[in-house]
């Protein structure tokens, strides 16, 4: 199963959904779209606009595959899931946010090797088939590491009360 979020922000990922139409004539699974205020009419395609963060989750480890706008939580969640992620910041120039912070976002992940990016010349269908052979890094929360160090601090601690 492929799940596509492309986030809540009220600008449209259109590029995406043209290419998820693509993607349809040839990819026999399941595909499922949180498309926020895209609009998504894809035959074939489970979309919805909004779902709550659990449902969010499970299709996220439901998933083989997690295409993602280029916000930090979807690419974090669907990292911290080791799942394989294609990332498609959005872009200034097609009015799809104020700014391209998140292809610097993504750019930097893709630079650690964690997941591999949707550059605007692409096609999904490429990039799922590159996907075959490509290994990434595994990712590791900051947060996780900060949490086990005062764990362990705290074990230590108690150790000499």
């Amino acid at each position: 199963m492929i799940f596509i979020t492309l986030g809540t922000q009220r600008f449209p990922l259109n590029r995406i959904v043209d290419q998820v139409k693509e993607l349809r004539k040839t990819y026999k699974g399941d595909i499922v779209i949180q498309n926020g205020y895209t609009k998504c009419e894809l035959s074939g395609v489970l979309s919805q606009s909004f779902m709550d963060s659990d449902l969010f989750v499970n299709y996220i480890n439901e998933a083989d595959i997690v295409i993602t706008h280029g916000g930090t939580s979807s690419i974090i969640k669907s990292l911290e899931a080791k799942k394989k992620v294609i990332a498609v910041p959005r872009l200034a120039k097609f009015k799809e946010h104020v700014d391209d912070h998140q292809l610097d976002i993504c750019l930097t992940f893709e630079e650690k090797g964690y997941l591999t990016v949707l550059k605007e010349d692409e096609h999904i269908i490429d990039k799922i088939e590159g996907l075959k052979t490509q290994t990434f890094n595994q990712y590791v929360s900051n947060k996780r590491d900060l949490l086990n160090d005062i764990a362990h601090y705290i074990k230590q601690a108690g150790e000499y009360a």
